[in-house]
Parts: C-alpha cells; sequence; structure tokens
C-alpha cells in the first residue's frame, strides 16, 4: 500500500513538473513574442517618421516570404520522406544480429513516431527558412533584374544574368543540394530504425521500397548537380588564376571540357541509380558515388592543372592575350575607369616664371591638416567641455569674391565628456540634446600668432551668410550620440553665457518618433529596457524620441542595401545645416573583373607600425572604418543628404545610368529622388569621394595599362607612394614601437587647374609612383564642380623628366641646413615641431610641394611624449615649398610659392625667427 502511494505521489510529482515545464516554455514565448512585437513595432514607427515604411514593408514582406517558402518547402519534403520511410520500413523487415536492440528501439519510437515526425520536420525547416534571412538583397535582385546592354566576353549573356540572377540561381543550388543531403540522411536513419536497412543482416540489407526510395533520391541529387555543373560553366568568369580573373586558355580548352564530361558521367550515374531500382543493395549506388568522386577530382582539378602545366605555361603570354584584354576592360568597367581623360603634362620648355607665379598663386594648398585643425578647435572653439569636434571636412564656399576652399567642424554634442555627477539619465536625455554651429577656417591662412583663422564660429554663430545656417543646432551629426527627448517640459541646453549659465531652447522640428501614446512608450521602454520612458511625467504627448542620430548609420539603417561613405562632411545650405553621405551601389559579380576587399582598400589604422618614421602624437590620428565586403563594381549613383536638425534623410540619385541603382529604384520606388530636384546651392557642394578614390587608385595603379603585353610584363606597374605627413622631428623619444601615420599617401582635396584647362577647380588627387622608384609617374583628379562632377582625369608625366616623388622631397626639405637649423632649436627649447602633410601641388603641367611646420609648447619629458596629451594650439610658423630640386621656407604659403618659382635656393626668411619661449 504504502508503495502503491509513493508511485502516485511519484506521477503526481511528475505532472506536476511536467506542467510546470510547460508552463514555463509559454511564459518564455510569450516574453518573446512580446519583444519581437515591441521591437518591430517601434521599427515600423521610425521607419515612419523618416518616410521610408516602404523600404522597410518591402524587406520584411521579402524576408518573410523566403521564411515561408523556405520552411514548407524543405519542412514538407523532409517530413513527406521521413513519413514514408516510417509507413513503409516495417514492411520490409529484415533479419539481423541487430535486431533485438534496434527493436526495443523501435517499440519506443512506435508511439511517438508521427509526432517526432513532424518535429524534425519542423526544426529542419525553421533551420533552412532562418540561414536564408541573409538573401533577401539576392532575391530581390534576382526577380527585377536590369540588362546593362553590355555582354560577357565568351558566353554572350548579358552582364545583367550575371550580376543578378547568377548568385540567386547559385544559392538555390546550394540549398537544394544541402536539403537532398539532409533528407538521405535522415532517411536512413528512419529505415535502420524502422527495419528496412539492416547493415549486418543476413542476404538481403536493404528492403526493396527502401531501395526504390532512397534511389529515387540519388536521382534527385545526380539532377541537382548536373544543375550545378551547368552553373559551374559560368562561374569560370570569376575564376582568379594567375594575373586575370576569368576564363582564360586553360579554361577554355580544359576546365569547360572538363565539366562536359563531368556533366555525361552525371547522366550515367542518374541511370545507375535508375538501374539501382531493380538491383537492390550497396554495389551499384557505391560504385556510382565513387565514379562520379574520382572523375570529378581528376576533371575539374587535376586535368586543366596538367594541361596548363605542359601547353600553356611555354607561351602563356601568347595565348591568353586576348583574355587579359578582356580582363583589363572589364575590370576598368566595373570600377568607373574605362572613361578616364588620360592627358600628358605640357613638354618643354617650360613655362615662365612669370607664368608659374600666376598659376601658383591659383593653387589652392590645405597647410592645416584635419587633424591638427581639430586640436585647435577643440581648444578654441569647443568653448565647454560637452562640446566636440569629431572631424574637419574640406569644401568650397563663394564668400562674396567667388568659391574658395575652406576648411570645416560642426560643434556637436559629447555627452561621453559628462561630469560623472552630471551623467544621469535626465542630462544625457533630455538637458545635452544638441550641438550648435560651425567653425569655418581658409585651409592655407594663419593669423600674426600662428593660429588658424576664424572665418566663422562663435556662439552665438557669427560669420558670413553663406557659412552661417539660420539654425545652428546640430540634432544630428557625426558624432556618437546616444537616443534624446525633445519637447519635454525642461528646455535643453543650447547656448552658453558669459559669467556661467546658459539658454535653453525649445525643439520644434518633426524629426524623431512622437510618445503620444502609452503603446507607444511601453514599446520602445521594452526595447531599450528603460521603464523611464514610461514613468518619467517629462515624457508626455508632444515629446519626441530620436533615434540613431549618427547621419552614417541613420543612412545605412535606411538603406542596408547600399554602401556609405565613412566620412560625411557638412554642408551649409538654403540657411540649413545638412550633411552629405557618400553612398555606393556595389556587386561582386560582374565577370572578368577583379574582385578586391573594399575593407582593406579604405580602411585607415592609426597604429600600423612604419620603420624608420618618427612619432606622430596618438591624439592627432583617428582610426576609421572604410567600406566592407567584396565588390568588383562600384559606383558613387547615391548622395544621401541628413539634415542636422530633423534628421531628414534624401537619397538624391545621380547616376541614371548604373544599372544596379536601376533594379533597387525598380524595388523601392519612391525611395529615391532625382538629383536635379535638388537645391541647386546643395548640388554645388556635392564633391568626388574619398573612399571611392581610393579603391580605384589601387586598381588604377595596374589597370591604366592598356596593352595586354605590358600588363603581363608589369612594364609599367604604379604604385601609390608612401606618407611621410605630420612626424614629429624629436627623434629622441625613447620607445621601441613607433607610430605611423599613414603608410600611403591618401587622396586629398585642393584647388588647382588641370593642363589644357581654363580656370582652376576643386579636384581630389591621388599620385602614383613607378614600383621601384620614388619619383612620380602621373596623378588621377576626380573632379567635383558643377558639370564635371564625377570625372577622372589621369595626368602623366613624361618619362624622359625626373618628378621627385614625396619621399624624395621630404629628404631635401631634411637636408636643407636652415630648416634644419630653424627646427633643432625650437626642438632643444622644449617646444614640439610637427610636419603637416606634405601635399603634392600640381602647377602647370609641373609639381611643387608644400608643408607647414607647426609649433606646440611640450613640457613633458623626453621619455612620456609617446602618450603626452596635446594640451596646447598648433601654431603655425612656416610653411616649405619644394619645386625643381630648390627649398625654400617663408612664414605664408604666397610667399613660399612665390619664392620657390623664382627659382630662389635659399632659406632667407622675409621675417626674422622668433626667439624661443622662455
Amino acid at each position: 500500500m504504502t508503495t502503491l502511494l509513493r508511485r502516485r505521489a511519484g506521477r503526481v510529482a511528475l505532472l506536476q513538473l511536467r506542467g510546470g515545464a510547460l508552463w514555463l516554455v509559454i511564459g518564455v514565448g510569450v516574453v518573446l513574442l512580446v519583444l519581437i512585437a515591441a521591437y518591430v513595432y517601434t521599427e515600423v514607427l521610425w521607419f515612419q517618421s523618416v518616410g521610408y515604411l516602404e523600404i522597410l514593408r518591402t524587406r520584411l514582406v521579402t524576408q518573410v516570404a523566403i521564411v515561408l517558402v523556405a520552411f514548407f518547402a524543405v519542412a514538407g519534403f523532409v517530413f513527406v520522406n521521413l513519413w514514408l520511410a516510417w509507413r513503409m520500413g516495417p514492411g520490409d523487415a529484415l533479419p539481423s544480429k541487430l535486431e533485438s536492440p534496434v527493436e526495443r528501439v523501435r517499440l519506443v519510437l512506435e508511439p511517438i513516431a508521427l509526432p517526432l515526425i513532424v518535429l524534425i520536420s519542423v526544426v529542419v525547416g525553421l533551420a533552412f527558412g532562418l540561414t536564408a534571412l541573409p538573401t533577401w538583397q539576392s532575391v530581390l535582385l534576382a526577380f527585377h533584374r536590369v540588362d546593362f546592354g553590355r555582354t560577357d566576353p565568351f558566353f554572350g549573356k548579358d552582364l545583367g544574368y550575371f550580376v543578378f540572377q547568377l548568385k540567386f540561381l547559385v544559392l538555390l543550388n546550394q540549398r537544394l543540394m544541402y536539403m537532398l543531403m539532409v533528407t538521405l540522411v535522415l532517411i536512413a536513419l528512419a529505415y535502420f530504425f524502422f527495419a528496412g536497412i539492416r547493415p549486418q543482416g543476413l542476404g538481403v540489407k536493404v528492403g526493396w521500397r527502401t531501395n526504390v526510395h532512397l534511389s529515387v533520391l540519388y536521382m534527385c541529387l545526380t539532377a541537382v548537380l548536373f544543375w550545378g555543373f551547368l552553373l559551374e560553366r559560368h562561374l569560370l568568369s570569376y575564376d582568379r588564376d594567375g594575373a586575370i580573373t576569368g576564363l582564360d586558355y586553360t579554361d577554355i580548352k580544359a576546365a569547360l571540357a572538363a565539366y562536359y564530361v563531368l556533366s555525361a558521367v552525371i547522366v550515367l550515374v542518374f541511370v545507375i541509380f535508375q538501374l539501382n531500382v531493380l538491383v537492390r543493395g550497396w554495389a551499384l549506388p557505391a560504385f556510382g558515388i565513387v565514379f562520379l568522386g574520382i572523375a570529378a577530382l581528376s576533371l575539374a582539378h587535376l586535368y586543366p592543372r596538367v594541361y596548363e602545366y605542359i601547353v600553356v605555361d611555354p607561351q602563356e603570354l601568347t595565348r591568353n592575350r586576348p583574355y587579359i584584354k578582356d580582363h583589363l576592360e572589364m575590370t576598368r568597367y566595373g570600377f568607373g575607369l574605362d572613361h578616364v581623360d588620360v592627358v600628358r603634362a605640357p613638354a618643354q620648355p617650360r613655362l615662365s616664371q612669370k607664368e608659374l607665379r600666376r598659376r601658383g598663386a591659383e593653387v589652392g594648398a590645405r597647410l592645416w591638416d584635419p587633424a591638427t585643425l581639430r586640436v585647435a578647435y577643440q581648444q578654441l572653439q569647443a568653448l565647454r567641455h560637452y562640446y566636440t569636434f569629431p572631424g574637419i571636412d574640406e569644401d568650397r564656399y563663394d564668400l562674396g569674391s567667388g568659391a574658395r576652399e575652406m576648411l570645416l567642424g560642426v560643434r556637436e554634442i559629447s555627452q561621453s565628456s559628462l561630469p560623472r555627477d552630471a551623467n544621469t539619465w535626465i542630462n544625457r536625455r533630455t538637458m545635452y540634446t544638441h550641438g550648435y554651429g560651425v567653425v569655418a577656417s581658409p585651409p592655407a591662412e594663419a593669423d600674426g600668432s600662428g593660429m588658424p583663422i576664424i572665418t566663422a564660429g562663435g556662439i552665438p554663430a557669427r560669420g558670413p551668410k553663406a557659412l552661417s545656417p539660420r539654425n545652428p543646432r546640430v540634432y544630428y551629426g557625426q558624432a556618437p550620440a546616444d537616443r534624446a527627448l525633445v519637447s519635454t517640459p525642461n528646455a535643453a541646453i543650447d547656448t552658453p553665457r558669459i559669467g556661467g549659465g546658459y539658454g535653453s531652447s525649445a525643439y520644434y522640428g518633426r524629426g524623431g518618433v512622437k510618445l503620444d501614446s502609452a503603446l507607444r512608450r511601453a514599446a520602445f521602454a521594452l526595447r531599450f529596457w528603460q521603464p523611464k520612458l514610461l514613468l518619467s511625467h517629462r515624457v508626455r504627448r508632444s515629446t519626441r524620441l530620436l533615434l540613431y542620430r549618427q547621419v552614417r548609420e541613420r543612412a545605412q539603417r535606411i538603406a542596408p542595401f547600399l554602401k556609405f561613405d565613412h566620412d560625411p562632411y557638412p554642408v551649409v545650405s538654403g540657411d540649413r545645416l545638412q550633411w552629405v553621405v557618400d553612398a555606393y551601389t556595389t556587386s561582386d559579380m560582374v565577370p572578368y573583373a577583379r574582385r578586391v576587399n573594399l575593407g582593406d582598400l579604405t580602411r585607415i589604422r592609426a597604429n600600423d607600425p612604419q620603420s624608420g618614421e618618427g612619432d606622430l602624437p596618438r591624439e592627432l590620428v583617428r582610426d576609421r572604418p572604410g567600406l566592407d565586403g567584396t565588390a568588383n563594381y562600384v559606383r558613387n549613383s547615391v548622395k544621401a543628404v541628413v539634415d542636422a536638425y530633423d534628421g531628414t534623410v534624401t537619397f538624391y540619385a545621380t547616376d541614371d545610368t548604373d544599372p544596379v541603382l536601376k533594379a533597387w529604384k525598380r524595388i523601392f520606388p519612391h525611395a529615391f529622388t532625382p538629383v536635379e530636384q535638388a537645391p541647386p546651392d546643395l548640388r554645388r557642394h556635392f564633391r568626388y569621394p574619398r573612399d571611392l578614390m581610393r579603391a580605384q587608385a589601387v586598381i588604377w595603379a595596374l589597370y591604366h595599362m592598356r596593352s595586354a603585353d605590358a600588363f603581363y610584363a608589369k612594364e609599367d606597374a604604379w604604385r601609390i607612394p608612401s606618407e611621410a605627413d605630420f612626424i614629429s622631428d624629436r627623434v629622441a623619444r625613447k620607445v621601441q614601437e613607433r607610430v605611423a601615420r599613414r603608410a600611403d599617401l591618401r587622396p586629398y582635396y585642393l584647388e588647382t587647374r588641370l593642363p589644357g584647362q581654363d580656370k582652376a577647380e576643386f579636384l581630389l588627387a591621388q599620385p602614383f609612383s613607378p614600383t621601384d622608384r620614388d619619383v612620380l609617374s602621373g596623378y588621377l583628379a576626380g573632379r567635383s564642380d558643377p558639370g564635371v562632377l564625377g570625372k577622372l582625369t589621369c595626368v602623366l608625366f613624361r618619362p624622359s623628366e625626373t618628378v621627385f616623388g614625396p619621399q624624395q622631397a621630404r629628404s631635401l626639405i631634411e637636408q636643407d641646413p636652415d630648416i634644419s637649423a630653424w627646427i633643432s632649436l625650437w626642438t632643444q627649447s622644449g617646444s614640439r615641431v610637427n610636419r603637416g602633410r606634405l601635399l603634392v601641388l600640381p602647377v602647370g603641367g609641373e609639381l611643387l610641394y608644400v608643408q607647414g611646420l607647426f609649433l606646440q609648447a611640450d613640457k613633458s619629458e623626453v621619455s612620456n611624449l609617446q602618450q603626452a596629451a596635446v594640451a596646447s594650439i598648433p601654431e603655425l610658423k612656416r610653411v616649405v615649398a619644394v619645386h625643381d630640386g630648390h627649398v625654400v621656407m617663408r612664414s605664408t604659403l604666397k610667399a613660399a610659392i612665390s619664392a620657390v618659382l623664382a627659382g630662389r635656393h635659399d632659406a632667407a626668411r622675409d621675417t626674422p625667427l622668433p626667439e624661443p619661449r622662455p
């Protein structure tokens, strides 16, 4: 009796435990569903607030459709096959030595077989569906294909097939392959447990119905393999073998032939699996699989290698010449280098000194390096500890006497700089919500003490109308900014006042999500785990929640199918402050074009070691990410413009010839605005993007050669010269590892006249050197002025003339005794002498180099200078110019250029040397 009661109690406890576990699972499921619903609801609200709900809706519908189609297709296929194995297995029961243990397992599984089959099918279907989520872009592009109007060199197919459809077809083929392989494994296990397969049985080991079922699946697998080999032929268009990408002589004569033979082998294996329906056993399937594996290994891999070694390598150039031409042409097309205007610098005799001086006066050099000017702005114009300047950008503005280059910084909020006592939720969310105003300076001028000239700045903002937005408040910018609540009972901190205190401001913009209901506040509180959004009395019906306030992140979140430049730049347009973010359409599926890792080409790391250089203070260098992903097609077809006050984002389509952009416009017809609708004063500020130039320059260094023979021999290969910029001359620092600025000379903006042009224009220039010398071969110029925006010009220097490279120019500067004496004088007096960036400036087809020399008070011990904080303000004291072997140093850029172009090789100063500070 006692035993019976104990058993009943145990059963009751077990039932209670199961019930508790069930309720726990239900509770966890409900919580997850609520959190997911809160996230989706808040995303819908945010996309609705920015006016791009169409993008979110299309994306979500596509992803849900992909998951459902993959789930039902895979789960249904697996379920039908497992159900057949369950129903047909016992009918094929075979004797075996393992019968007893297997039979016991079967007896356990039999009552729960159907639920178990359903569970397995659902799990496998969900796995396939969820892993297919990231393919939504490929799916959309495949169903909205646009023709390029250009065919590949071998198959004669339009590039639209390769760019938009081939990747989707390959993904589909792979998914079908995985589905069949997983199903085969599950079916084999099912038949084993339900007696259809007995590996150790006597006589027949596979039942008849089991054999038919498996043979049908084998045939399906071979059919998918056959389709995969047909696609593999087209994937040879991306094969990189040696110096070129795409089909070469070996691929056409050997690899394609091997794929055709393999296709015939697959047909034979398909027939073998059909015969296996009549002949039960493992022999025929095993033979077919082994035969296919050996054929694939020998034909697809071994045969082309042997053919290349014996037939192609002895006369590789002759065999591959036409395919090298195809590779050069398609690579230049993919990176937008097929319409570069190539001009040669004027030949001797050179321009007269008068003409050189006249043109030299037109050159807009940037002596103030953005990192240096950022330090100066932080000291001179931040005005409060909670303001910061995340970056300095170059642009041009008409201040009444024509367009001129200016350097701009935006005074943004820095919540991370708040004191610990002030770092409260109320302060972060409702008080310190925005920055204020623009600071601008000419790039090559300084006042009498060497400080930058502040053309526009201050609080309240002062300066020319062209640089003074009517509403200077900055709620959206470059700096990482947390969420903010505006239109709350307490107005946000706005303008600091003399003697302490501050002016406040209310928010009247339309940016952000309005928290006008308890449901909205509860949804955001759940999403961010912030109950104060629901409970605080400072959140009322008129309050708006500002999200994603970093402009690059904001644009990326709206349009994840585009890639965005790392460096948004501010524009004062129509009395408003706007941010322009260059956006790119990319693909890695252009046949024959070389694929590159965009991140490797555009990323800048502050701590890359470079032996033989001095030490740059770490606080003057910023790490920055570049573009991500692999690509062989890049176009700057979109300019994203973000309003700094209300966060409005407009995507201006600037290239109607881009097929990738056309496809996205088909998918999202209301997402893009024609560039013709952009305000004219905004369009004047569009410029050639730096990240695109970085990628194009690396490609152009090799692919400027149009001859297949020259490209094969690398006869005129170029490289990007090393950059020796902003290096401190205090070589006595006791450090083991030195921190270099950057390894390569990055492209830079300047205002100058191209050979054959009548007037100076705003350019992005990238110089090149030969691979084995430090002289210059030429430079690539990306043009930014209206009418020529986006065009590229390559200026070539004549091989018969020697044009000094940056390292040689720097050596001439270091060898100048007067300059060395000046630097040593200040270094010994306890100041830090920093070199500005050594810029290459084209002048009438010739080149000159200019470099600023900056002083900073530095009282740190020599051994501690590596990590010394820059607390003093950089002062521009001297300008060095180099031309045709002549080196001069002056106090202004105009004086330096005039002197060096006059050919006076002396370092006499037009002003006396200042005495070292005590």
